[in-house]
C-alpha cells in the first residue's frame, strides 16, 4: 500500500522533498542525541550537516567555556556603553526610562546594526561581511584585531558570576528572567547554522536541534505544502508543543518550546500551514538564503545578540516593525521533540513532553519497532 500510487516512488534531488541542506544542532560529546539523529536520517533517507554545538562546559583556548563566558561579557559591555558598534553618546541614553513591576522599559541605549536596516527590504543584496556580535567570536583575523582594540573591562569574581537579566523587545529589561549561559550556547549554535546557510548559498535549509522526530510522510506533506506557500515566506516552523488544559487552567510544559500556532490562519490550498502566531519553538525550522541572510543581520546587531533565547529573539523579529519577518507554522505540527534524556538547556524534563504531543506516524517509533523485530 506505501508504493501503489506512482507518486509514492517519485524521487526528489531536494532533501526532504524541499532543501538543499539539512542541519542538525549537536554537541560532539552528546552521542545518544547523535545515534538517534543517524537513525533518523536514515530512515528517512537524508543525509546531515552536523553543527557542532557551542559546549558551555568546555574547557581549554577558545573553547566553548571561553566563548560563551566572552559573549556574556561582551552582551554587557554593550548594553551599558555602546550603540550598535560603536562608543553611546549623552544622546543616545533613553529619556524615558521607566519601571513596570519586574520590567524596565528603554532601559538602556539601542540600534539595529546599519546593514540590517539598509538591507531588510533586500537582504540578498550586499556583503554580510563582519559586523556587530561577529566580532565577539569570530576566529580571523579581522575579529581577533577589533578584539584587541576593544578590550572587556577587568571585572571582579563577584561581578562576573552576576547574571544579568535578559532584555525583550529591543532594549526593554525582564528583571525575573537572567540570561544563562546555558541560553547564550543555545542561540549562539544557531547562529553557527545560519552561518553555515549563508556561506553554502543553500535556496532552502532545515535546522534541526538534535532531540527532534518527525512524521514518516513529512518528505510528501512539505512537497504537497511548498507549492502553495506564499513566496515571500521568510521562515517556516515544522514543530509546536501544545499546552495542557486541567481544570480549567493552562498549563505550559517544561521546557523551552512554547506556541499557540493552531490559532494562526490556515494557508489556503493546505491541511495544516498556518500563519504564525506565538512562535517559540526552534527545534525544526526552515529558512532560505535570503532569509537567512535578514535573521542573521538582525541577531547580529550588538544591541541585540545573545540578550534573550534564540526563539524569543527570533519570534521578536517577527512582530518588530524593522524587519517583518514572514513567518509560518504547521499545526498539526511534522516534528516534535523527544525530550529523551536530560536537556543542555533546561535539564531533565521528560513529563509532560511525549506523551501530551504525539505524531500521526512517528519515524522513530518505527525504528525501534523494526529494531524489536
Amino acid at each position: 500500500l506505501s508504493s501503489i500510487r506512482p507518486s509514492d516512488n517519485r524521487t526528489s534531488q531536494k532533501l526532504l522533498g524541499i532543501a538543499d541542506s539539512v542541519y542538525v544542532i549537536s554537541l560532539p560529546r552528546r552521542l545518544d542525541r547523535r545515534h538517534d539523529i543517524e537513525q533518523l536520517s536514515w530512515a528517512l533517507e537524508f543525509p546531515v550537516d552536523w553543527i557542532n554545538a557551542t559546549d558551555f562546559k568546555e574547557e581549554g583556548p577558545g573553547k566553548g567555556k571561553e566563548i560563551i563566558n566572552d559573549l556574556m561579557e561582551r552582551v554587557r559591555w554593550q548594553r551599558f556603553g555602546r550603540i550598535d558598534e560603536r562608543e553611546a553618546r549623552e544622546g543616545d541614553k533613553p529619556k524615558n526610562r521607566e519601571e513596570k513591576g519586574h520590567w524596565i522599559e528603554n532601559a538602556f541605549p539601542f540600534g539595529w546594526a546599519r546593514d540590517a536596516i539598509e538591507y531588510r527590504h533586500y537582504p540578498s543584496d550586499g556583503e554580510v561581511g563582519v559586523s556587530g556580535a561577529d566580532y565577539w567570536d569570530m576566529d580571523n583575523d579581522e575579529a581577533r584585531e577589533w578584539r584587541q582594540m576593544n578590550p572587556l573591562p577587568t571585572l571582579s569574581v563577584v561581578e562576573r558570576d552576576e547574571l544579568m537579566p535578559c532584555s525583550s523587545a529591543e532594549n526593554k529589561i525582564n528583571m525575573k528572567t537572567k540570561l544563562t549561559k546555558a541560553m547564550i550556547s543555545c542561540c549562539h549554535s544557531h547562529m553557527l547554522a545560519l552561518r553555515e546557510v549563508i556561506r553554502k548559498k543553500d535556496e532552502v535549509a532545515i535546522i534541526f536541534e538534535d532531540d527532534v522526530d518527525l512524521e514518516w510522510n513529512v518528505e510528501r506533506i512539505l512537497r504537497h505544502t511548498w507549492q502553495r506557500i506564499p513566496g515571500d515566506w521568510d521562515i517556516v516552523y515544522l514543530g509546536k508543543l501544545f499546552a495542557i488544559h486541567a481544570d480549567g487552567m493552562l498549563i505550559l510544559t517544561i521546557g523551552h518550546c512554547y506556541s499557540r500556532e493552531h490559532l494562526g490562519t490556515l494557508v489556503r490550498r493546505t491541511s495544516s500551514l498556518r500563519q504564525s502566531t506565538y512562535p517559540l519553538c526552534t527545534h525544526a525550522y526552515v529558512v532560505n538564503y535570503r532569509s537567512a541572510r535578514m535573521l542573521y543581520r538582525f541577531l547580529r546587531s550588538a544591541d541585540y545578540a545573545y540578550t534573550r533565547p534564540i526563539d524569543h529573539a527570533l519570534r521578536e523579529l517577527q512582530l518588530i516593525q524593522s524587519s517583518k519577518i514572514k513567518s509560518y507554522s504547521f499545526s498539526p505540527p511534522v516534528a516534535i521533540q523527544i525530550k529523551k534524556g536530560k536537556s543542555d538547556i533546561v535539564g531533565v524534563a521528560e513529563v509532560g513532553w511525549r506523551n501530551r504531543e504525539d505524531l500521526s506516524d512517528s519515524t522513530m517509533e518505527r525504528v525501534a519497532m523494526f529494531e524489536r523485530v
